[in-house]
């Protein structure tokens, strides 16, 4: 089995509130890997830190501090290691200085890898194209070909995904959003990038243009290519991914093959609401709540299955074949 395009251990990020005035943590040690050939989809509500994920496996994240910690490795060779973890609100000046030292070597090494190992699509394909220019131009432009032969390509690249020969001239505000989204595509085959981070990508799309979206991203699975998919829809996850990662206020609750994850059987909490929500039997709140205080298991103050032990942070626990979850019901299972 070949190395993972990216892989990243121990993933951690920070933000600062509103107001300036404290520092909250959004990622909690994220462990992903993208292979060739693979979906890995990263699901969970809005607000889950699946954004930030994705941004972060790009180098494109805008909060401060950012990202503030893991180690990254790019077919199988260890590109960057960790920075120390630190309780970011009493960094000392000292402790400062090296982190923004650690994360410019992020931006340059992590960053590098974007548009050759890795290439974006966008929530808003539209807004992540340039609108002075035609969309066969910006494709074109990518195009690793002589002059001459870049116009050609560009047309054979958007031909492959459907895209009509007759809106090639035209701009990005001429076109609907599945429309950017092929030319995007196109653009990630013309770089001959590897791997795809597909962030929402269906989220702005009619249902007849997910259905198409969605057969252009396997094809590009069934290619070779690896797809790391941040979705909250369920049923999209299911379709593409081979393993599913759930993700929880920037914690990974549960992980596995998507047959486990998203079908019957065993789940944390979190994952069967979400799987309740999608069949429209959403769960209320819990009434009862399990105060946690310095650690414990994040999703206790809504669960309706919380016990005194989930004061303390679980492991992740086996609950079936490379399946686990991070729930204290399964410390016996």
């Amino acid at each position: 089995m070949s190395a993972p395009i990216v892989a990243v251990v121990g993933l951690r990020a920070h933000a600062a509130s509103a107001d300036g005035t404290q520092v909250m943590p959004v990622l909690h040690g994220v462990d992903l890997a993208l292979e060739a050939g693979r979906c890995v989809a990263v699901v969970g509500e809005s607000g889950g830190g699946k954004t930030t994920l994705a941004r972060a496996l790009l180098a494109l994240g805008r909060m401060r501090p950012g990202v503030t910690g893991g180690r990254f490795y790019a077919d199988g060779k260890k590109i960057l290691d960790d920075y120390p973890e630190h309780d970011y609100p009493v960094v000392r000046h000292h402790d400062g200085f090296l982190l923004r030292h650690w994360q410019r070597l992020y931006e340059g090494r992590v960053g590098r890898l974007r548009g050759t190992a890795l290439f974006p699509i966008a929530q808003d394909p539209r807004a992540a194209l340039s609108p002075y220019l035609s969309v066969g131009r910006q494709v074109a432009d990518v195009v690793d070909r002589p002059r001459r032969e870049r116009a050609d390509r560009a047309g054979e690249l958007l031909a492959s995904l459907a895209f009509p020969r007759t809106a090639i001239d035209r701009y990005p505000h001429q076109l609907s959003t599945g429309m950017c989204q092929r030319v995007q595509l196109a653009m990630a085959l013309a770089l001959g990038a590897r791997g795809v981070v597909a962030d929402e990508p269906t989220s702005k799309i009619d249902a007849i243009g997910r259905r198409a979206a969605a057969a252009q991203l396997r094809s590009l699975v069934e290619s070779g290519r690896g797809l790391a998919l941040f979705t909250h829809a369920l049923a999209l996850a299911r379709e593409l991914a081979h393993e599913v990662v759930v993700l929880y206020r920037g914690r990974v609750v549960e992980r596995g093959p998507a047959t486990s994850v998203l079908g019957p059987g065993e789940h944390h909490p979190y994952t069967a609401r979400l799987i309740d929500a999608e069949h429209g039997a959403a769960r209320p709140d819990a009434s009862r709540v399990i105060p946690v205080e310095g650690g414990g298991c994040p999703y206790a103050p809504r669960c309706e299955l919380a016990f005194a032990r989930c004061r303390e942070d679980p492991p992740a626990f086996a609950i079936g074949a490379g399946h686990t979850a991070r729930c204290w019901r399964f410390e016996s299972a």
